[in-house]
């Protein structure tokens, strides 16, 4: 009778053990999959600030951009050699079935490509030396420099007050800089 008890209370702590087990399971795959987003929005977002940051002004190739797109030379590839002049383009497009898609290019190569559901309205926002928002570079009718002073991804409706902002300011000259070769003195 006594092994009959015992059977019966170690059945009830297995039982229990697995039903644990379980839902530990599934919390697990919620986290991970939580964390995975997270993690990859903020890659997105770092590899955005470090190639918006390194831009490099050459008239001949002037960064243009509007709303949901970006185009331009940057000295922080996400691909190419570090140091190089390098073209680039990030793009925003939106999907049915997935919701917001992110694309970077390089050498007009399409090279990541992810989707962001968590996006309600990105847009690119442009801002000048004066700190004045524009919507397109370069703006119409304002002083034609190849770079802006900061650019920012503008996600969410202003109206509202809820918006998340990622704002980037540029390093280096927003004009184009010429460094002609100087040979050593002895």
């Amino acid at each position: 009778m006594e092994t009959l008890v015992m059977l019966v209370l170690l059945s009830f702590a297995v039982l229990l053990m697995f039903q644990m087990l379980g839902s530990y399971r599934i919390a697990n795959e919620r986290v991970g999959a939580q964390s995975e987003r997270i993690a990859r929005g903020a890659l997105f977002h770092a590899w955005l600030a470090e190639t918006l940051a390194g831009q490099y002004a050459l008239k001949d190739t002037p960064l243009r951009g509007e709303g949901l797109s970006l185009a331009g030379v940057t000295l922080n590839p996400l691909y190419a050699s570090p140091g190089a002049p390098t073209p680039f383009s990030w793009r925003l497009d939106f999907t049915a079935r997935d919701g917001w898609q992110v694309s970077y290019r390089e050498y007009d190569k399409a090279l990541w490509t992810a989707s962001f559901p968590d996006l309600v309205d990105p847009r690119f926002v442009y801002f000048d030396a004066q700190g004045e928002e524009q919507d397109r570079w370069p703006p119409a009718l304002g002083v034609q420099v190849e770079l802006p002073q900061a650019i920012a991804l503008v996600d969410g409706d202003g109206r509202s007050g809820v918006a998340q902002v990622n704002y980037v300011a540029v390093h280096g000259p927003s004009k184009e800089q010429l460094a002609f070769f100087q040979p050593e003195e002895d």
